[in-house]
Parts: structure tokens; sequence; C-alpha cells
């Protein structure tokens, strides 16, 4: 894929080494979708839970979660927290973790408040990128391992088509040519990966092997 610049992918990572005294009142709204346990009864015990949360959260509302949890399981030697944001299937990357494991770490793959703050910095310079031309569609890949960034899909006035990325956490972005086959916007590459507008206006982004993602509508 021809992109013309480089970005890093970002995410955090922080172990903690004793239990805080004082725990937050409320915690932050969640649901427990899943939980998975094993273990025979001789300290080899261990419990996962798969966990839905409502909004991008800070690390410490996960490590208030996380104690919140353990406090009920104290039985468990090893406790495994995966944490999904609206719209994300389970087992498909989580957009953070705590795990006890047997101390406290936490892992944030996702979108960040920080990555959030960023958001119209870099929808103002996507604007920039593609100030002239039409523009098909507007999307986020916020998947986890993957830096956030906007994609847009555009065409310009000799009916030329181009993939414009922003990435939130630098700004770093670049534009990259594509051909329309049909329904299909196609990059050069070597793997038959290409875009698709969905019917649910979601960008598919497909390979020789199927699609292998689904990005949201931005804006």
């Amino acid at each position: 894929m021809a992109i013309l610049f480089s970005s890093s992918c970002s995410s955090t990572h922080t172990p903690y080494e004793s239990t805080p005294t004082e725990f937050i009142r409320d915690l932050p709204s969640f649901n427990i979708e899943k939980t998975k346990s094993s273990g025979r009864g001789d300290g080899s015990q261990k419990i996962s839970f798969y966990i839905r949360v409502h909004e991008i959260l800070e690390e410490n509302d996960l490590k208030e979660i996380a104690y919140h949890l353990k406090s009920q399981h104290l039985s468990f030697a090893r406790i495994y927290i995966f944490y999904y944001q609206p719209g994300m299937e389970l087992d498909q990357g989580a957009w953070a973790t705590s795990h006890f494991n047997p101390e406290l770490e936490i892992d944030i793959y996702g979108m960040t408040k920080a990555n959030a703050n960023n958001a119209d910095t870099a929808m103002e310079r996507l604007n920039q990128l593609s100030a002239s031309e039409e523009i098909i569609g507007t999307w986020i890949d916020d998947r986890p391992f993957i830096p956030v960034h906007y994609i847009r899909i555009t065409r310009n006035q000799s009916g030329q088509y181009y993939q414009a990325d922003v990435y939130f956490t630098d700004l770093s972005n670049g534009k990259t040519i594509l051909s329309k086959i049909g329904d299909k916007y196609v990059y050069e590459n070597g793997f038959g990966e290409y875009f698709l507008v969905e019917p649910n206006g979601t960008l598919g982004w497909y390979n020789d092997n199927g699609k292998f993602a689904a990005l949201k509508k931005a804006g």
C-alpha cells in the first residue's frame, strides 16, 4: 500500500505492585458479557472477564474496575479482564486489558482520551488534505493495535480517486492513489486488498481471504 508517511502503533502499558487502600465509590458504567474460569483448587485457578464499557475510560478507571472485580474473586490466583468498546466483537481483539498475573498490569490498545482530544484537529487536517475534492466518505480506523486515524475516499475534478489518511497521535498524513473497479476502491498491493462501501455505510476492507475490517463512518 503506497502510503506517503509512517506512524508507529501507540498503546499504553502500566504495571502496579500494590493494592490501593481506597476505591472510587462510583465505578464507571460497564457490563460483564462473558466469564470463563478454570483451575484445580490448588492455587492455579484463573478467571477471565469480558467487559463492555460505554465510553473511553482513563487508566485509573480500569484500575478501579480491576480491583473491584478482584475483591469479589479473591480465590483466583490470576484474573484476566478484557474491555470492549460499543460495537466491538468479543474475542476479536480487546480495546484494553487489566490483568492480575499475579500483579496488576494495564494496557490500552485502542482509542485513548488523548487520541479523542485530537479528533477535531485531525479532521481539520483531513479537510485541508482533501480540499476541492469530492468526498465519497470518511471513516475512522480505531481497531486495537492500530494507530487511530481517519480514512477518507475522494475524487478530484479529473476523476482520479484518492485515499487520504490522518493519524490522531501526531497528525501525520498522506494520500494514496485508488482505482475504482466496479464498486471496489483498489490500491496497489500484493494481497488483493481493496475497500468497499457497504450498504450500511461502513467501509469494508477486503483481501484475497475476505473482509478483515469494517470501519465506522466518522462525523
